[in-house]
């Protein structure tokens, strides 16, 4: 048996359990950075890994040797009578799961494949409930797997607007997170995406730090269902201080305000773009300078093409 984890806050958890099987801890952040459809896990981390390193501040070699890993955790899979997949019902974890379930479509394991799925952090769960997780596992049908699957050629694909509606979710959130991917985009009314407004609502004149921007902008409902932590936050931060128009201030002694722009761009009176351009993946698709393919309109909750 082999449990993948979402991480080692699930792994730190799932040690007291003594479940048999061996473990691969998953600790990817697939919901950032540049993405491909169809491409083998330890060549896709070296594609991302340059601008991880960047924008995120993650080591290069680190995380072409996390890549690597994990590439040589799955080729073991194979061996396996049952693959458990731990993951969360938030979008870190979503892209996750569906780039895995694009594995298992591709590789096709002879393993059955289960599912824990709960509504709960896995990194925050005791031991005991983990146990209880585990014995009530669901299969990972081939249906949800290929759903899962074809989630992820949508969120890594180029144009976003391709992803097809679907008349059945088997895993009961895949909609929600593809509303929560497509809500990061540049909006109509300010040119801001969901993660960034949250973050501009939660500063202001003073320098505040940005630990504490975070946990307050964490109970925003905008990032509700995103399971982002505070390297995720920080990376945005730093790509609104980008550019000689910057939205908010950072120092090095780790606080951060808001600017005369931040503050024109959070009212509506100004839009982001024509005051800072983009240099951000949202899955495959790639927002660069100050004009972008689409833009998300919050009435309508849908993608249209920007004027």
């Amino acid at each position: 048996m082999l449990h993948i984890v979402n991480g080692d806050a699930t792994l730190t958890r799932l040690a007291p359990t003594a479940l048999p099987g061996d473990v691969l801890v998953w600790r990817d952040i697939l919901v950032e950075g540049p993405v491909a459809p169809a491409i083998a896990v330890d060549e896709l981390a070296v594609r991302r890994a340059p601008w991880l390193a960047r924008r995120l501040g993650i080591d290069h070699r680190d995380y072409v040797a996390s890549g690597r890993a994990q590439a040589e955790g799955l080729a073991r899979a194979h061996a396996q009578d049952e693959i458990v997949l731990w993951f969360e019902q938030d979008l870190f974890c979503v892209a996750n799961l569906c780039h895995l379930a694009a594995w298992l479509a591709r590789a096709r394991p002879r393993a059955r494949v289960s599912l824990v799925f709960p509504v709960e952090p896995l990194g925050t769960t005791a031991p005991a409930a983990l146990s209880a997780l585990f014995a009530a596992r669901q299969p990972f049908t081939e249906l949800a797997i290929a759903q899962a699957a074809t989630w992820w050629a949508a969120y890594a694909a180029p144009d976003p607007t391709r992803r097809e509606a679907r008349t059945a979710d088997p895993l009961g959130f895949l909609d929600t997170a593809w509303r929560l991917h497509l809500a990061r985009f540049p909006s109509t009314g300010t040119g801001l995406g969901s993660i960034e407004a949250a973050a501009l609502a939660t500063l202001d004149d003073a320098p505040r730090a940005v630990a504490d921007a975070f946990r307050d902008a964490t109970q925003d409902e905008r990032m509700r269902g995103h399971g982002m932590g505070d390297v995720q936050f920080t990376a945005y931060l730093r790509a609104l201080a980008d550019g000689d128009t910057p939205l908010v201030r950072m120092t090095e002694e780790g606080t951060v305000k808001l600017t005369d722009a931040g503050r024109a761009v959070r009212a509506g009176s100004r839009d982001r773009l024509d005051a800072q351009p983009l240099d951000w993946w949202l899955g495959g698709a790639r927002l660069e300078g100050r004009r972008v393919p689409w833009r998300w309109d919050p009435a309508t909750r849908r993608l249209v093409e920007a004027a």
